[in-house]
């Protein structure tokens, strides 16, 4: 927790869709009944975030994300 809460303060925002990401923001790769955001944490890294949260270690990029047991 304190990983995830040191990576929030560095970034200048947040978002869950990689639609709006900004430069530096930490996207969550939310999961629902018809979507999973961790499909999309590559692409949110690729359009300038620093950091996804994310719950499949499939979803996983090394210094990139930070792994919890559910988003």
């Amino acid at each position: 927790m304190s990983e995830l809460y040191e990576r929030f303060l560095r970034c200048g925002a947040v978002s869950t869709d990689t639609r709006s990401i900004a430069p530096g923001s930490l996207f969550f790769a939310l999961r629902g009944a018809s979507f999973d955001g961790n499909r999309f944490a590559a692409e949110a890294l690729d359009r300038g975030a620093a950091c996804a949260v994310v719950d499949d270690p499939s979803a996983a990029v090394a210094g990139r994300t930070i792994l919890v047991d559910d988003t």
